[in-house]
């Protein structure tokens, strides 16, 4: 967990004919992380030949994406299948020619999706104008005009014969027209037709041949057209007509889903092979060949070295060379440009703060996994800048409902949510410390009052009194994490042996003692009320000595180098000079790495000091007003403080103490298996 996995570098020969059960036995074990034969400057000088590849991935890409595509539609994830990792029985052209085929048929569902979507539109847009024009007296006015009052919409009043509705609903059906059937009256049904201005000649044309008759509505006509809730009988049409729409698309929706499950068996099969012969693909471009065997290289866990051995030797019959080597060896013969991948091995738990070492960068193979100390830190400097145990739990609830609730498309962000129900959790237990709840003290502290001793009520604690007691605390706990970084950097340098960082780095051995002397030499100046310092000796030791030996750091360099250090005035004065800068920047750097943890108390300062504001306001706006204000205020205070907190909890982790022993150069391990992401997908 605090170091990463060993790697061993496997370069393996196998014949041609074994190449595609080696390659299935690869991908179905899915722990190498494949080299290019040419990085590799013994395997490049053999001079082989590309593996020559038949079917291209691009085409197979396409073909998985297009029933990707076909399965979504029908809400449908498919999930490789690690237990049948075969190539499938079909062609690709065959798995084409089908895909053409459930395409063609879903483009048709589609199709009647989009024309009744539409005709929604089309009629939205008539209910929108026809409810500029008032009541429904001014719609029959106009109608009997035969003006709108639009250029774009054309309506009039008439009658047909009654026993030919019918037909006329039959005959407008296919145009955008909405009819609004009134009384009938002397065997004659009198409407009133709206339509689009460019459907007018054609709207005309099909009334004639049902025998309408344009005219004003009769009296008891017109009665009948009482509008409902409020609206004109015409806006109720229309609305009946889209939810009718609606309903029909709802209906396609289903039957378009109902085809697609239809289909699910061979559509899921089918994925899961292309996505195989993707993989396949794309381990075997990793591979050089002669006419008679192949060549291929890696890194492997060395915990999976026995099974991986194993499975390929029975896939290759026992026809095949394995030569396993460690991370030193290839280096070695590398010249160093070739490095073992990283493998992180922290449980899931600590999955959101291996993302926050991440992002900011892989470790180097071989050196610490920080994500532990990560873990620590970057909780306890949020709690004590967020320190409410009713805030923090907030966040709990927040974070842990988004986790839950986050949809497949959210996979990635499902670590940050997490990561803000762990904020909320240090902020629980910081603030059961403080006593703080909602900024109520409704229990007494464990440790001492953050309320009380920013506003001057005391701490109840006989140590932690004012504001400089708590701006101590986390100078302590920022001389704490500082060192543990030097440590980390001093096991690194052990680990790597690299003797000349181990001794002269800034975060090395010389670079330790020099914080430790200035940090006990400071503490003892304060302690004597700013009159005294360290004995001489200590001094000298602790502080001198350190400094001085600082001076053989270029000059050992430039021995380790291979090159002789020239020793006239300049080289001499040069020297003298980059130690004083050196020295400088070492103290310097210290005392602001240092005094930058008081952000820390500064930022738990600010949110006592934005609720008592609060609490003050919420006093002056009496009964009614001060449950609004405190309300709003918690909310503002939760989300402006917990945003504060989270950053800066990161960036004192970053720039703080990653700075002292991380160097983020390592490369991720990213074997090729069934979780692969193939094609960019």
């Amino acid at each position: 967990m605090i170091l990463s996995s060993t790697m061993l570098h496997l370069t393996a020969v196998v014949t041609r004919r074994h190449m595609d059960a080696v390659t299935r036995v690869l991908l179905k074990q899915g722990v190498m992380d494949f080299l290019s034969c040419s990085d590799i400057p013994a395997l490049n000088d053999l001079r082989l030949k590309e593996l020559e590849i038949k079917v291209t991935s691009a085409r197979l890409k396409e073909a998985r994406l297009r029933i990707e595509t076909l399965l979504k539609s029908a809400d449908i994830r498919p999930v490789p299948d690690g237990e049948n990792a075969d190539t499938g029985e079909d062609s690709l052209d065959k798995i084409e020619k089908m895909l053409d085929a459930l395409s063609s048929e879903q483009q048709g569902f589609r199709d009647k999706q989009q024309g009744l979507q539409a005709e929604i539109n089309r009629l939205e847009d008539l209910r929108r104008q026809v409810g500029l024009f008032g009541d429904d007296k001014d719609l029959i006015t106009r109608a009997e005009q035969g003006s709108s009052g639009f250029s774009f919409l054309f309506m009039e009043t008439g009658g047909i014969p009654a026993e030919n509705t019918t037909e006329m609903n039959r005959e407008l059906g296919s145009l955008t027209t909405v009819v609004l059937e009134a009384a009938v009256t002397g065997g004659i049904r009198w409407c009133i037709v709206m339509g689009m201005k460019k459907d007018q000649k054609e709207l005309e044309r099909r009334l004639e041949a049902v025998g309408w008759r344009k005219g004003p509505l009769p009296p008891e006509a017109a009665a009948s057209l009482a509008g409902d809730r409020g609206g004109t009988r015409f806006s109720d049409d229309m609305r009946l007509r889209v939810q009718e729409l609606k309903t029909q698309q709802k209906t396609i929706l289903e039957e378009s889903r109902a085809y697609v499950e239809g289909k699910k068996e061979w559509l899921l099969s089918t994925w899961s092979a292309l996505r195989i012969r993707e993989l396949n693909l794309k381990i075997q471009s990793y591979f050089a060949a002669s006419e008679a065997c192949v060549l291929f290289n890696g890194w492997v866990p060395a915990e999976e070295k026995p099974v991986l051995d194993a499975e390929i030797k029975k896939a290759a019959g026992g026809e095949c060379l394995l030569e396993w080597h460690g991370a030193e060896w290839v280096q070695e013969n590398t010249g160093g440009r070739v490095s073992a991948p990283v493998q992180m091995n922290n449980p899931g738990f600590l999955g959101p703060f291996e993302m926050l070492v991440k992002n900011f960068g892989v470790p180097g193979y071989g050196t610490v996994d920080p994500t532990v100390l990560v873990a620590f830190t970057y909780l306890t400097m949020f709690g004590l800048m967020f320190g409410d145990a009713g805030h923090g739990l907030v966040l709990v609830l927040t974070g842990g409902l988004l986790h839950f609730r986050s949809r497949r498309k959210q996979e990635e962000a499902k670590p940050l949510f997490t990561l803000i129900a762990y904020c909320g959790g240090a902020a629980v237990v910081a603030g059961i410390l403080f006593g703080s709840y909602f900024g109520y003290s409704w229990f007494p502290p464990l440790w001492f009052n953050y309320h009380g001793v920013v506003t001057g009520h005391g701490g109840g604690h006989p140590v932690i009194s004012s504001i400089y007691d708590i701006l101590l605390i986390t100078i302590v706990f920022g001389i704490i994490v500082l060192a543990l970084g030097i440590v980390l950097n001093i096991i690194n340098c052990i680990r790597q042996r690299d003797w000349l960082r181990l001794v002269f780095n800034k975060a090395g051995i010389l670079g330790g003692v020099l914080y430790a002397g200035g940090i006990y030499t400071a503490f003892f100046f304060v302690g004597t009320s700013y009159k005294e310092l360290p004995s001489p000796a200590f001094l000298f030791l602790g502080l001198g000595l350190p400094a001085l030996l600082l001076l053989f750091k270029e000059p050992l360099e430039h021995r380790q180098e291979g090159h002789r250090m020239p020793w006239n005035a300049q080289a001499v004065m040069n020297l003298f000079m980059e130690w004083v800068v050196e020295l400088l920047e070492i103290f310097s750097g210290y005392l602001a790495n240092t005094l930058s943890f008081m952000r820390v108390a500064g930022l738990g300062i600010a949110h006592v000091s934005l609720m008592s504001a609060f609490f003050q306001m919420a006093d002056m706006a009496g009964a009614y007003g001060a449950p609004v204000i405190l309300l709003l205020g918690n909310a503002l205070v939760i989300a402006l403080e917990g945003l504060s907190a989270g950053i800066q909890s990161l960036r004192l982790n970053y720039y703080e103490f990653f700075s002292k022993y991380f160097n983020g150069t390592g490369r991720a391990y990213e074997p090729v298996s069934l979780k692969t992401r193939v094609g960019g997908n």
